[in-house]
């Protein structure tokens, strides 16, 4: 529907640039070759207006253009001013890269903007712009009763597999295939600006009680059925770091301003936030954390701070953290988030190291359940820094081989939960005695008695 709204747009409207994006670069090929060129070529549009310029990225029709984009690197997002900007299945997208498309608009008179995507987790991606907007929904009239109901798998549909069938909720009389079709959209929100609409695969006529029987029974996972059959959130995650855990943490103590000896940990994002830890035995204590945007400061925080090792994320600026990383020689390791068995190792470069995302943020986890983390008063900064240590959630999902593995689900911002968790890296890195430098030998450190789990995860 949103390729004919797409194609619609650029025969009415004229001259206008579309950037259509989807999660990675693969999908973008995909679809631009086997959904849009077939939905195109069969178009009675085509005849009278031929796309002339047609490649995986780029289309031509007429005067507008479309550009197919991934989301997976900032590369992507830049160099192309638009009119219209289509975010599809945003809660498999990057939150930050589609940040930097939105940008896009900005010198437009249209700044027309449309997502779609499977939802995924309750108030993330979809779900949450969803209930910014109208929040529409599709009411369905029993015949019967004269009862008006949103349709839900759980009370719609009665009985087993051949014999399921669609009913009232109130009645519990049968709903027909023409009942479902002849619903009506109403908003709860009426007079927003953003118009929302929530579309479940129980209204098409085409998709029966049996069909989604069989869904329930096959799916392996609950969320793999009610996000991909039903179009609803779910989530069976645990809340591994909850708001009243970080509390806990708290201590009535100030962040201080200068120290020695201690370790730090920084993440990349459009900016670059630090946690600075001091150690007393096995109890790490945050002394300070922050947010900036130079990697100058950085360094001067490591002389303010005495820094005895530093952990820095090596991306999306790699060649920034190396700097950094050479001016503090034998102080600053690089991390490169794979999966490791084991939990640690030492990378191929100087310096660096390969970690285990999983079993780092599940060891994050159980030193604050342990109270073997604490937290200094942090002012204004409190609020942010809770809401990104509670910004994930620990799911378990089946790999591509039939395995089954834990992942940390991000669901919001979550920068300070790894420079926390890089800075408990530097520490155990100091404790084990650092890694040689260059050679062929391939230390391991083994980050606790962790189940191995592997993953690097959204």
């Amino acid at each position: 529907m949103n390729l004919l709204k797409m194609f619609y747009r650029c025969v009415k409207e004229g001259a206008i640039t579309f950037i259509y994006t989807l999660p990675t670069s693969g999908d973008v090929s995909k679809f631009s070759q086997a959904r849009f060129n077939p939905l195109i070529q069969k178009s009675l549009i085509q005849n009278l207006y031929p796309v002339e310029i047609d490649n995986v990225e780029l289309k031509k029709i007429r005067d507008s253009f479309i550009y197919f984009r991934g989301t997976f690197a900032e590369r992507e997002a830049i160099n192309v001013p638009a009119d219209v900007l289509i975010i599809d299945e945003v809660d498999f997208s990057k939150p930050d890269i589609i940040e930097m498309y939105s940008k896009r608009l900005g010198a437009s008179l249209y700044k027309w903007k449309w997502l779609y995507s499977t939802p995924t987790y309750p108030d993330y991606g979809i779900d949450k712009e969803f209930v910014k907007g109208t929040q529409k929904i599709w009411l369905v009239r029993c015949p019967h009763c004269n009862y008006e109901q949103e349709l839900n798998f759980f009370t719609n549909i009665e009985g087993e597999r051949p014999q399921a069938r669609f009913i009232c909720g109130k009645c519990k009389r049968g709903l027909s295939n023409q009942d479902r079709l002849d619903g009506r959209w109403i908003s709860k929100y009426p007079g927003r600006d953003t118009q929302s609409y929530h579309v479940t695969s129980l209204v098409f006529p085409f998709i029966t009680a049996n069909d989604l029987k069989k869904a329930e029974q096959d799916a392996k996972f609950k969320k793999t059925f009610f996000n991909f059959d039903l179009g609803e959130t779910y989530s069976e995650g645990e809340d591994k770091i909850s708001r009243d855990l970080v509390l806990k943490c708290v201590r009535n103590r100030p962040m201080r301003g200068a120290g020695e000896g201690f370790f730090m940990g920084v993440d990349q994002g459009n900016v670059l936030h630090y946690v600075v830890l001091s150690v007393d035995g096995p109890i790490s204590n945050m002394e300070s954390a922050g947010i900036t945007d130079s990697f100058d400061r950085i360094g001067e925080l490591m002389n303010v701070y005495g820094v005895r090792l530093c952990v820095v994320d090596a991306g999306p600026n790699e060649h920034s953290a190396r700097e950094l990383r050479d001016n503090f020689e034998g102080r600053i390791y690089l991390n490169y988030y794979r999966d490791v068995e084991g939990g640690m190792k030492r990378g191929k470069v100087d310096y660096s190291i390969i970690t285990d995302r999983t079993e780092g943020l599940d060891m994050v986890a159980s030193d604050l359940a342990q109270g073997l983390i604490t937290l200094p008063e942090m002012g204004e900064l409190k609020e942010e820094f809770i809401a990104h240590l509670t910004n994930m959630r620990r799911e378990i999902i089946e790999d591509k081989h039939g395995q089954r593995r834990a992942v940390w689900v991000k669901i919001g911002a979550d920068h300070f939960l790894h420079a926390l968790n890089y800075a408990q890296i530097a520490k155990k890195i100091d404790a084990e005695g650092g890694y040689q430098v260059g050679g062929e030998e391939t230390e391991t450190v083994i980050m606790d008695t962790y189940e191995p789990i592997e993953e690097s995860y959204l």
